[in-house]
C-alpha cells in the first residue's frame, strides 16, 4: 500500500498501480486486514473508476486530476 490516511476512526488506503486494468493482489487484502481499513482505493493510469472486490474499488488517475482542475 502506498498511502495510509487515517481521519478519525476511519482508516482509508491507497495502492497506486501503472496499469490501466488493475487487479487486487494478496499485499492488498493484507493491507485491508492488517490496518482494518474501511475500503482501499486503487489509483490508476486507466479512464473509469470501477469495483473491483467489496471495499476495494480501482480509481482512474484522469479522473481525479480532472476533479481537482474543476475545483479552481
Amino acid at each position: 500500500m502506498d498511502l495510509l490516511i487515517v481521519r478519525g476512526r476511519a482508516r482509508m488506503g491507497f495502492e497506486i498501480k501503472l496499469t490501466g486494468s488493475p487487479k487486487t493482489t494478496r499485499s492488498i487484502h493484507s493491507a485491508i486486514s492488517d490496518l482494518k481499513l474501511q475500503h482501499l482505493d486503487v489509483v490508476h493510469a486507466g479512464d473509469q473508476n470501477f469495483p473491483l472486490k467489496e471495499n476495494i474499488r480501482a480509481v482512474s488517475l484522469h479522473r481525479i486530476l480532472a476533479d481537482l482542475k474543476s475545483m479552481n
